[in-house]
């Protein structure tokens, strides 16, 4: 990595116009249009050959104009610096890849989350399955509308006080930016949408099967047991969507199910007090500025103890 001179954008976000928020959304889908559109030789992180020099040729040179071949050897395909592969005990793995396949990649994220509920790793709630959805590029805890619809004002917005209404204001601008991204995407980056519109299929359950494949270790087993029921339940028009004729590769019987469903609403429950509670104290990543830290660890270490109890709530239900 290279430091490049500077502000972050989150300290002159505030005094930028409309305008220029929406061209800075424009110029983050023409990056993401090419990132899309370049083939890559293997899945992993991307690195200067300097600071990674067993790594693999980022694209094939031999397919490149002239003029761009030289800066495409500066860069490699190297082992992944995502946050699921390197945090806690996950890093004594040698599971990072680089990988050729998507079948790869997929299958070492499954040994992975098998080795660690063996070794019997502390589980600790992360995500919540229910936000299994397209990694959202502007954050935020609003209500998104995929697809055509628009994001619009409050019905009772003429009726709000003054800072009533600058803070609907707010809460509809974050949306809005987010729908001139998608937008925006669908016009230029057909591709990636594609992806972002099949992960928003909730008839479809194995929409979500890898996403919980990988918080298995992490949040237990009930959401991902939850799921492969569904998936059962659903078999027959799972198969007849993908011209299967084979029969479902898992099966529960009634009895099962029944309890299952039972452990899973309250191991719900549980989570979502956990969760909601995480993020009132650290936000969504546990994220904070440099001149707020102090004040975050105050609160936090205030909760730490409610924070504790709820985990070992979830642990007991799982």
């Amino acid at each position: 990595m290279e430091r490049v001179n500077g502000h972050q954008l989150s300290e002159v976000w505030a005094t930028l116009s409309e305008k220029q928020h929406f061209g800075l959304v424009k110029i983050l889908v023409e990056i993401e249009r090419k990132l899309v559109n370049t083939r890559f030789t293997g899945n992993g992180s991307l690195y200067y050959k300097s600071a990674c020099p067993q790594g693999h040729d980022a694209v094939d040179q031999t397919q490149l104009p002239m003029l761009k071949q030289e800066a495409a050897s500066r860069f490699v395909i190297g082992p992944t610096t995502e946050r699921s592969f390197c945090a806690e005990e996950r890093q004594e793995q040698d599971v990072r890849g680089p990988w050729q396949t998507a079948e790869e990649y997929l299958t070492a994220v499954a040994r992975r989350e098998i080795s660690l509920i063996q070794n019997s790793a502390t589980r600790k709630p992360k995500d919540a399955p229910a936000a299994a959805r397209f990694p959202s590029v502007f954050d935020c805890d609003d209500l998104y509308p995929w697809g055509a619809v628009q994001p619009e004002l409050p019905d009772d917005f003429d009726t709000l006080s003054p800072t009533e209404k600058e803070l609907a204001r707010e809460a509809h601008d974050r949306p809005r930016l987010k729908k001139v991204y998608e937008l925006a995407s669908r016009k230029f980056n057909p591709l990636l949408v594609k992806a972002m519109d099949a992960m928003q299929n909730d008839d479809h359950p194995t929409s979500y099967i890898f996403f919980l494949v990988r918080q298995s270790s992490s949040d237990g087993l009930v959401p991902l047991r939850e799921l492969l029921v569904q998936i059962y339940e659903k078999w027959d028009q799972i198969a007849k969507r993908k011209g299967l004729t084979m029969q479902c590769p898992i099966s529960f019987t009634e009895e099962e199910i029944k309890e299952g469903r039972c452990q899973g609403e309250e191991w719900a429950v549980a989570f979502n007090e956990y969760e909601n509670l995480r993020a009132q104290l650290l936000g969504k990543d546990g994220w904070v500025s440099n001149e707020e830290y102090d004040e975050a660890m105050q609160i936090y270490q205030s909760h730490k103890d409610d924070l504790e109890a709820l985990r070992q709530r979830l642990e007991q239900l799982s």
